[in-house]
């Protein structure tokens, strides 16, 4: 079973893609979401992330060590990239259901259904 990005998007309450545009040397942070699903299915399951400059990065390490998962990290804001490596990041993670595959991609961007427990 294959997994499918249908689209990535800032998260609720970000300033939209669109309008981000953050000077290239810049220190930036925002939070995205995307919707995943498998390959001829319209359903999709939503996943959590975030995107950074370098910058950011630089200046967070000014305080000491951080800790990061779920982030991708930019040179520079380019949506088109930005889903080319998820594109990449999703094409790996297939499996013979889609338990399996939103496990995998939990590793990458926080699955809405994480915690979840079926009864």
């Amino acid at each position: 079973m294959k997994a499918l990005l249908h689209y990535i998007q800032a998260y609720p309450g970000e300033i939209p893609f669109e309008e981000f545009l953050p000077d290239p040397d810049s220190a930036w942070h925002i939070s995205a979401e995307a919707k995943i699903g498998t390959a001829g299915d319209e359903g999709s399951d939503l996943f959590v992330f975030s995107i950074c400059s370098d910058q950011w990065i630089a200046e967070q390490l000014r305080n000491g060590p951080i800790a990061i998962t779920r982030t991708i990290v930019c040179k520079d804001f380019n949506v088109g990239n930005i889903t080319s490596i998820l594109e990449f990041i999703v094409a790996q993670c297939q499996g013979r259901d889609w338990d399996e595959i939103a496990y995998k991609l939990n590793h990458y961007m926080q699955w809405e259904f994480e915690d979840f427990k079926k009864p």
